[in-house]
């Protein structure tokens, strides 16, 4: 009995529409994104390092956000002021090799780096006497250790003549040994940026303060490798505890070594990448060898830049140098000069929006929540998006506090509510944004490479075909892969080149998948084969004998 074909997926009489390229082309950054004085030191910077203004432009707001973090929390709804929002944020800049992406963001980094010294040299100074202390009883942990070691050869020279003596002496020994390995704390002490992200260094530096902190570093993929390792669940854990900022206190441990109690910094996560390194991490997310837990996700101010023009700028902009300035007194005033992080464990100011802002916020929420959940994106993609609903209202508390401090240069210790024009500014970022997550994502795209590999070799498929079929094809990136094969299918069917469809048998069982062709797609004509020529062998010399 023929088989019976139950039903289609796929609406006709629909035209097929191209592939992506691929990548995602992203055009020039928008000189709406700022007020006037932070858009004068990205112009600066991009002038002087010949670099996209949006080089200097992410690693602006990421800074200035982790830093109105300690201050400050927004509170999307008026109705429910109970929930905030922490608004500290991450970042990273990829661009290739030689385009000078390391250059534009230590430049405008420069001024947290210049505070982080200021810092700990403030700290020596205010405790001169606790660190002389802790210096003396590092001199004298020394002291009892070289004593030990004195005690053991001599109990070791005299252990046949008196073994009495030779136990006693081995047993202060052991004392001074126990007492000379008593780690020493010091007082909390503030640190503003650091560079290290080994379970050591993290375990130091949050456990000894409550100021949100900056890691930075260039080539930041190293890290990313490192956070994302298997050995590393517990470390990545606290890190997005900490980037997400909502918890006040948390119990964590490292490694068995460390392990405490603690109120959780704010973290912000920054730093330069390179776009083929950044490809294989991204494979390896969506191959599942690395896992995914959703830290690359909280990097919400994403720049992945191709370099393909440059702004002009005048010389005037060129020689601006008192922009620079102008945000090392604004991170001062952010900082207030306090040197002990205890201030960090205090509760901060809630930041409210004028009734105007909260609308077009929610607007927002509306566009954003209907772009999730009808347009046809990939899973990752979607969980990179789901973070905008916390980016737009942390780039508003930005770019009121850089409004506010240009109207009055002490305002920003007491921020207004965030108005109408800071909101529309800042979903313009978010707007911006999308298209270089995007272009993150569909970089890697594997699913999108090998359907293209199939639609090129279309004509070598009948009208109707299996994924074996396919598979039997041994096409390259497609053999012995049939979750691969059915992606890529799947993909040529969302853009409308194939249709699925259920082919019941006689015999029962669940029903056979089958792709069948657009009726538009013209199948290009196969060369015609020609018939080898095969020479008949002689036998010994002699021709061969019918029958």
């Amino acid at each position: 009995m023929p088989k019976k074909l139950k039903k289609t997926k796929s609406k006709k009489g629909i035209t097929p529409k191209p592939l992506p390229a691929r990548g995602y082309d992203v055009p020039p950054m928008p000189t709406n994104l700022l007020p006037a004085w932070p858009q004068r030191i990205v112009q600066n910077v991009s002038a002087v390092t010949k670099t996209p203004p949006e080089f200097a432009a992410a690693p602006l707001v990421v800074m200035i956000s982790l830093l109105l973090s300690n201050k400050y929390e927004i509170v999307t709804d008026s109705e429910t002021p109970q929930y905030s929002i922490s608004g500290n944020l991450s970042g990273l800049v990829c661009a290739a090799s030689g385009n000078n992406k390391s250059g534009a963001v230590q430049a405008v980094m420069a001024c947290l780096e210049i505070l982080g010294k200021k810092v700990a040299k403030e700290f020596n100074k205010a405790f001169p006497e606790l660190k002389s202390f802790f210096d003396k009883k590092k001199i004298q942990n020394e002291e009892k250790k070289k004593k030990a070691k004195k005690l053991l050869k001599t109990a070791d020279d005299i252990w046949e003549e008196d073994p009495a003596e030779s136990a006693a002496l081995e047993e202060q020994a052991t004392k001074l040994l126990i007492d000379s390995q008593v780690e020493l704390f010091p007082p909390k002490q503030k640190v503003v940026v650091c560079n290290d992200a080994t379970p050591a260094a993290f375990a130091k530096h949050f456990s000894r303060q409550t100021f949100p902190i900056m890691l930075f570093r260039d080539e930041f993929p190293r890290i990313l490798t490192q956070l994302l390792g298997s050995n590393s669940d517990r470390l990545r854990t606290f890190a997005m505890e900490a980037m997400d900022g909502k918890n006040d206190s948390s119990v964590d441990s490292f490694s068995d070594k460390f392990s405490f109690k603690m109120v959780a910094p704010k973290l912000s996560l920054f730093g330069t990448a390179q776009p083929a390194v950044m490809s294989k991490i991204v494979n390896s997310i969506k191959d599942g060898s690395i896992p995914d837990d959703g830290l690359l996700y909280r990097f919400q101010i994403f720049i992945m830049s191709d370099m393909d023009s440059l702004p002009t700028y005048s010389a005037a902009t060129l020689h601006d140098k008192e922009a620079l300035d102008q945000l090392y007194h604004f991170v001062t005033q952010l900082d207030d000069g306090e040197i002990c992080a205890i201030v960090g464990s205090g509760k901060r100011t809630k930041v409210y929006m004028e009734e105007d802002a909260e609308k077009a916020y929610h607007h927002y929420m509306k566009y954003l929540n209907y772009k999730l959940s009808n347009e046809n994106l990939s899973v990752h993609l979607y969980s990179h998006l789901s973070k905008y609903r916390s980016m737009v209202p942390s780039i508003a508390l930005v770019i009121a506090a850089f409004r506010q401090y240009e109207e009055n240069d002490f305002e920003v210790k007491r921020l207004k509510p965030i108005t109408l024009a800071d909101m529309k500014m800042a979903i313009r970022w978010a707007k911006y944004l999308e298209r270089h997550v995007k272009k993150l994502w569909q970089s890697a795209d594997e699913r999108l490479e090998n359907a293209k590999l199939i639609l090129s070799r279309m004509d070598e498929l009948d009208d109707s075909f299996s994924s074996r079929d396919l598979q039997q094809k041994c096409w390259k990136g497609l053999r012995k892969n049939l979750d691969k094969i059915n992606e890529a299918l799947t993909c040529l069917q969302e853009h409308h080149y194939l249709s699925q469809i259920e082919v019941l048998s006689s015999k029962g069982g669940r029903p056979a998948i089958r792709w069948v062709k657009h009726p538009d797609i013209e199948r290009t004509p196969k060369e015609p084969v020609t018939k080898k020529v095969v020479r008949k062998k002689k036998l010994n010399g002699k021709k061969k004998k019918k029958g």
